[in-house]
């Protein structure tokens, strides 16, 4: 069965109030977005040593783009879905723009940008999606620019939770395939192991980079 294109998972018409409406209900969702904030910020100053163009790439409700916009001289964020967009615009004042930058080049033209993030993207889309956007994304990194994107994958995914029961033989953990032990303990939903997520990241890379062309490869683990 051919896998759905993730081009279209948030271009529903009601798609950016439900994702706005779980972020600001779930105290859980809240407390993540706290942490990383701080992690986001830290990392960004850290490495960043030119901080003019910021661009937040599938940037959905702005989230990401209006923590760390104030950090450079101008930031912009792009999204495909018009619904994610028409919530991000009701409190962030930074450029938005709508469009898929793989089959428009001229969205994003020939600009270059100090840092780029994609948050909640590549482990959910599919292997070619992920290369071409990978593709893109570096074409418009700046000589010293810097690339940060995270390992999320979707709670309900079916790849998540096929996994998770799957290694029941080596740790028992109902939160990672449970919907109901999960909502007990105080959680949205099931959520995916780090590893994994981490080891489908590092795929991704070596797809566009080449096994052997990857030197370091670093994943951060919080609770």
């Amino acid at each position: 069965m051919m896998r759905a294109d993730y081009r279209t998972s948030h271009t529903g018409p009601d798609k950016g109030e439900q994702y706005s409406d779980i972020f600001q209900s779930s105290r859980w969702l809240r407390y993540v977005m706290q942490r990383e904030s701080k992690e986001l910020v830290d990392l960004t100053k850290r490495w960043c040593v030119h901080r003019s163009a910021y661009l937040d790439f599938a940037c959905g409700t702005a989230r990401i783009l209006k923590l760390l916009g104030p950090v450079f001289a101008t930031a912009m964020g792009v999204d495909i879905s018009s619904s994610m967009l028409g919530v991000a615009r009701r409190s962030c004042t930074y450029p938005l723009i709508e469009g898929d930058v793989t089959s428009d080049p001229e969205i994003l033209g020939t600009r270059r940008f100090d840092l780029i993030t994609a948050f909640r993207f590549f482990p959910n889309a599919q292997p070619d999606l992920r290369r071409d956007v990978m593709r893109e994304l570096v074409a418009h990194l700046a000589p010293d620019g810097t690339l940060i994107f995270n390992n999320h994958l979707n709670a309900t995914s079916s790849l998540i939770r096929a996994h998770e029961v799957l290694r029941r033989a080596v740790a028992w953990t109902p939160m990672h395939h449970d919907e109901v032990k999960a909502k007990e303990a105080g959680l949205p939903s099931v959520f995916g192991h780090g590893m994994f997520s981490a080891g489908l990241l590092a795929k991704a890379l070596t797809d566009y980079v080449g096994v052997g062309n990857l030197c370091r490869y670093r994943v951060p683990f919080t609770k």
